[in-house]
């Protein structure tokens, strides 16, 4: 599908130069960079919200995983009746 879109000049410079460096095209890059976009959002519907909120370590995904059994565990500990 064909579309049009409009971007600011200093933007479409600076991609199309990057494109020329790796040897890509335009069309590529802007291709590849929504499919992360739609990727990303696809998989932070899964996510907790302190994730969504404060993003996520690169990576580590152990440490991801301590801080939220923190989390769970902490929240736990709230008696819900007491914030009504």
């Amino acid at each position: 599908m064909k579309t049009t879109i409009e971007l600011p000049d200093p933007l479409f410079k600076k991609v199309k130069n990057y494109a020329r460096q790796r040897k890509r095209s335009f069309k590529d890059l802007v291709v590849e960079a929504l499919k992360r976009i739609v990727a990303e959002a696809d998989s932070a519907v899964d996510e907790p919200e302190w994730k969504r909120c404060f993003g996520r370590f690169r990576g580590s995904q152990a440490e991801t995983r301590a801080i939220q059994e923190i989390i769970d565990n902490e929240l736990s500990k709230v008696d819900p009746e007491e914030w009504k």
